[in-house]
Parts: C-alpha cells; sequence; structure tokens
C-alpha cells in the first residue's frame, strides 16, 4: 500500500507539473519539453507501480512457497516417525526370546545381529539398539553401543514404566549427535517391562538432505530447530548446529548466518516438537519481478526516446515555421518589406501567407501615410509661403502706392507752409501726414521684415523684441543660440511670426513687465520658447480663442503641427511659456 500511495501522490505531482507547464506563457519549445517530462515522470509513476505490484506479488509468492515448503517437509518427517514408531512396535515382540537369553548374548554378542537402513528422508545416519530393563545396551548395530546404557537419557523413565516414546534428542548417548528417538517396550512372561527395542534416527544431516530433496530450482534451504530454539542441522551451515536460532516470524525477510537475506516459512514437527524452516533466497524470489523492472525500464526509455523524438520533429515542423513567422513580424518593424518564408504544415503555410499579405497591405499603408505626411509638410509650407507672398505683395503694394501718395501729399503741403498766404492749419495737416507716413513704414516692416531675409532669423527676431521694447516699455532679452544659422525661408518665417504672435498677446493680454526669448537648435530641431512673468492663460482660451483676438495663435499652432512640428502653451511661474519645435536642416 506504501508503495501505491508513493505512485498515487508522484501522479498528483506530475499532473499539476503538466497544468503548470500548460498555464505559463513559456515558450513553445519549454511546452514540449515540459510536456515530453510530463510524460517520462507519469511513465515513470506507472513503472514505479508496476513493479511495486510485481514485488509485492513476487514477495508474497515466496513466503507462500516457503511456508508450504516447510509445512510440506514438517508434515514429511511426521509422516516418517509415525511409520518407524509403528514398525518398531511392531518388532518389539520379537525381541522377547532374545532378552530371555541375555547371558548368552553377553557371552557371545555376534548371536545378535542388528542393522539400520534409515527411514524414510532420514539419511542412513542412527542406530538399532535391544535394551534391557536397567537400560543397558544388550545388542546394537553400533557395536561400540554394547553394554552402554541410557538410564540417564531424560525419555529412559517413560520407556521403563511401560509407554512408547518418540521424542528429541539434542545429543544422542551413543551417537553424540542430535536424534529423534523412537522406543517400544517389550514385556517380560511376568508382565513387567523386561527391555526395549530403540531406534536412534540421527538429524545432524537431515537439513542438507531436506534441501537437496526439496529444495528446487530457487536452491530453497532448510534449518530444523529444537523446542529449545538451538539449530540441529542446517544446508546453510553446519557449523551453526547447537547455536540458538535468529528468532524470526513466519514470513519475514531476515539474513541468514552467511548474511544472505531469505524469506523464511514456519513448519512444526508434532512428534518431537520441532520447528522446520525453510528459506528461499531473496534475490533468486524476486528475480522475476527484476526481470520485469530491468523490462520497464527499457520500455520507459523507449518512451522517452520517443517523446523526445516526438518534441524535435514538432519542433522541426512546427516550432521552427513559428519562431520565423515571430521573427519575422520582428523584422518588419524596421524593415517594411521582410515576408515570412511559406514553409512547414498546409496550416503554418496558410499562416504565413496570410502574414505576408497583412504585411503588403501594412507596408502599403504606411507608404500612403508617409507620403500624406510629406504632402501634409509641403501644404504646410506652401501655406506659409503663399500667406508670405501675399504679405510681401501687400507691403510693396503700401510702398509704392500708399506710402509714396503719402510722401507726395507731405511735400505739397510743404510747399504750402512756406508761402505767406496760405491756409491756416497746414502745421497740423503736415504733422498727421507725418504719422501716416510713420505707420505705413511699420506696417510694410511688419509685413516683411527686412532683417529676416538679409540676417535670419535669429538677426530679426532681435530687431523685432528691441522694436516691442520700445513701444511697449517691457524688459525683453533675447537668448539666441541659433550662432547665425539659416533654415528653409519658409520655417524662419514660421517662428519669426510665431514669435511676433506671442508677443502681440503679451502686450495685449498677458499685463507682463518682462519677457524671455529663446532661440536654439537641438538634435535636428529649432525650437523657439517665449516666456513672461503675466498674468497667465488657460488652455481652454485658446479654444475660444477667436471671439478674444486669439486667432493668430491657433492659426500658427495648426500650421505648426501640419509642418509635423510641436506646439505648446504652459503654465509659468508665473506667467506663460509658448514653445514652438519644428524639424530642420540647417542651409
Amino acid at each position: 500500500m506504501g508503495e501505491f500511495r508513493k505512485a498515487k501522490d508522484l501522479v498528483r505531482a506530475a499532473l499539476s507539473t503538466f497544468r503548470l507547464v500548460n498555464s505559463r506563457r513559456w515558450p513553445l519549445r519549454a511546452h514540449l519539453l515540459g510536456m515530453a517530462g510530463a510524460v517520462l515522470v507519469l511513465g515513470s509513476v506507472v513503472g514505479l507501480a508496476v513493479t511495486a505490484d510485481a514485488y509485492s506479488q513476487a514477495k508474497r509468492r515466496a513466503v507462500t512457497a516457503a511456508r508450504d515448503a516447510a509445512r510440506q517437509v514438517a508434515a514429511t518427517l511426521d509422516r516418517d516417525l509415525a511409520q518407524a514408531a509403528v514398525l518398531t512396535a511392531a518388532s518389539a515382540p520379537g525381541i522377547g526370546p532374545i532378552l530371555e537369553q541375555q547371558a548368552a548374548v553377553r557371552g557371545n554378542p555376534d548371536v545378535c545381529s542388528l542393522s539400520f537402513t534409515g527411514v524414510g528422508v532420514f539419511p542412513a545416519e542412527g542406530a538399532v539398539h535391544i535394551l534391557t530393563a536397567d537400560g543397558r545396551v544388550l545388542c546394537s548395530s553400533v557395536r561400540a553401543a554394547v553394554g552402554r546404557s541410557y538410564a540417564e537419557a531424560a525419555w529412559f523413565p517413560r520407556l521403563a514404566s511401560g509407554a512408547p516414546v518418540m521424542t528429541g534428542d539434542g545429543r544422542d548417548a551413543m551417537l553424540g549427535a542430535p536424534a529423534v528417538i523412537v522406543a517400544a517396550p517389550i514385556q517380560a512372561l511376568d508382565g513387567k517391562v523386561g527391555g526395549a527395542l530403540v531406534q536412534t534416527l540421527g538429524v545432524g544431516a537431515l537439513a542438507p538432505a531436506l534441501a537437496e530433496t526439496f529444495g528446487g530450482p530457487i536452491r530453497r534451504q532448510f534449518a530444523l530447530v529444537d523446542g529449545d530454539g538451538r539449530v540441529l542441522s542446517s544446508s546453510i551451515d553446519a557449523s551453526q548446529r547447537g547455536q540458538a536460532f535468529p528468532s524470526i516470524s513466519d514470513g519475514a525477510t531476515a539474513p541468514d548466518s552467511q548474511g544472505k537475506k531469505r524469506i523464511w516459512g514456519l513448519g512444526t514437527v508434532a512428534g518431537p516438537g520441532w520447528q522446520v524452516w525453510a528459506g528461499t533466497s531473496e534475490v533468486l524470489a524476486l528475480q522475476t519481478a527484476r526481470a520485469e523492472q530491468r523490462r520497464l525500464g527499457l520500455v520507459l526509455i523507449t518512451t522517452l526516446a520517443a517523446a523526445l523524438g516526438l518534441a524535435l520533429l514538432v519542433n522541426r515542423r512546427l516550432v521552427r515555421p513559428l519562431r520565423g513567422l515571430s521573427a519575422t513580424v520582428a523584422q518588419a518593424e524596421t524593415e517594411p518589406a521582410a515576408r515570412a518564408a511559406v514553409a512547414g504544415p498546409a496550416e503554418l503555410a496558410d499562416l504565413a501567407q496570410g502574414l505576408n499579405h497583412m504585411l503588403a497591405a501594412r507596408q502599403h499603408n504606411e507608404e500612403l501615410i508617409t507620403g500624406l505626411a510629406r504632402d501634409l509638410e509641403a501644404t504646410a509650407i506652401s501655406l506659409v509661403e503663399a500667406r508670405e507672398q501675399e504679405r510681401r505683395s501687400l507691403a510693396i503694394a503700401l510702398h509704392d502706392t500708399t506710402l509714396q501718395g503719402l510722401i507726395a501729399a507731405m511735400w505739397q503741403v510743404d510747399a504750402l507752409v512756406e508761402r505767406d498766404d496760405g491756409p491756416p492749419g497746414l502745421e497740423r495737416l503736415r504733422g498727421d501726414l507725418e504719422a501716416l507716413i510713420s505707420q505705413t513704414r511699420d506696417v510694410t516692416t511688419g509685413l516683411r521684415p527686412p532683417a529676416l531675409e538679409e540676417s535670419g532669423l535669429g538677426a530679426a527676431v532681435d530687431e523685432l523684441v528691441h522694436r516691442t521694447a520700445s513701444e511697449s516699455g517691457l524688459e525683453v532679452e533675447v537668448d539666441d543660440r541659433l550662432l547665425g544659422a539659416r533654415f528653409g525661408s519658409a520655417v524662419e518665417m514660421l517662428m519669426y511670426r510665431m514669435v511676433q504672435e506671442a508677443l502681440h498677446n503679451v502686450r495685449q493680454h498677458a499685463q507682463a513687465t518682462t519677457v524671455h526669448v529663446v532661440l536654439e537648435r537641438d538634435d535636428g530641431l529649432l525650437r523657439a520658447t517665449v516666456a513672461d512673468d503675466g498674468v497667465g492663460i488657460d488652455d481652454t482660451v485658446l479654444a475660444e480663442g477667436a471671439p478674444e483676438g486669439r486667432l493668430g495663435v491657433v492659426s500658427i499652432r495648426d500650421t505648426i503641427r501640419l509642418a509635423k512640428g510641436r506646439f505648446s502653451i504652459t503654465p509659468g511661474r508665473p506667467g506663460t511659456v509658448v514653445s514652438v519645435e519644428v524639424p530642420v536642416r540647417a542651409d
């Protein structure tokens, strides 16, 4: 049961591992290897369970066989001893005439001739004696025993009382070795016990004889133990005779005197009260189970090899194409023309074709978006250039018509002023004309800044800042980090207009005292920043900029975004920060 419980726990662990592999977002190869490992674990568990069952069954069979062998031997010994008792009792009455001629027999021992032939499985190691009433050997199959006495033997008083005897003797007085005593009393004419017929069956070589007869192909060994637990005979180690037999239980596995583990079975010889222990070598008893274990090991190795082979095949036919598709998707991020190889099973080939169609459509869409972005950028630049062209045309028209007419009119007024008879109020008219001429020149300069065309963005912004400071009283600082670099005319004009509009809004709405303007170029970007210390501006104002006169900022913001630039208005500490950056290439 313990082995099966262990196998059950291993199955649960294998299933948990399988669920863990399937629940994690691991690579497919890891999943395949994990499933192969799960198959191996499950196979190992099944192998352990089958091996445990085979071992358990083999152990039970070995215990049963050992018990059966011990009981069979015990039954055989009981049968042979019973036969010996019957023969002895039947032969005893024929010994009476010899006992009646005791003097003649003592004078000529050859008159009495006895022989011992053995009984059943007992080896021919023993003797036949005729005893007198006092226990002395009158006649024997062993000449040296004649004249010796059994009177001191523990079983003799019972025999002398007229009862038959069957008992074990750890050391027979005549043989000097363990033996079974089978004796029958002989009645004299007066009815008293006049003597006895005794057979001593030696058991010193009995266990080896039993091993030869009952050992079988697995070479089962035997030990004969008396009622005191001492070894009478052993087929394992003859020197163990007379020593205490190990304290073991029926069906137990324990080492013998040579250290070899054996499975022991017990049988009891009822006549002398002895025990027969049959010991089967554990190695030989379980060799079938071990052969099954080796076979299962071979099956497990074959299963593992098959699982790994299947994993490699799936890796070749499925995982590699999938990894190729994944690599193509990653490559397409930087190389729009990348396409997947159409390979592998039909499903993967269809998936690769679908991916290629998707990548082709994506590349086409990206090309359209890129072209549209270029068109939008070109449109933004064209809008700026068109707007500036209109301003340039308007400035020229104002300069060549309105401004020249005002100057001519002022010259006529100057001529009238020099005359004595001129109408009154000419001086006032002349002043108004001078103011109109100055304003017209400012308008033409704002529409077409000469410094922007001649010196570039930095110089034009510097002139704009100084003019704003002189007109508004603001303290304006310029941090020009462009170092005289020139850019596209549309970009320069766009940035100039942004700064111009921002300064205009500061004058109109910010209530500021200080303005800081920064021009810089950084990593392919042209950036202009206008920061003031005024009351600030909320982003929601931009959405409602037209009613408050801020439509110019909104227009510039939209134009900059079309030109792939960035426009932002953020709160300052205090005031407002307006920032614009556009991608540029220095001229």
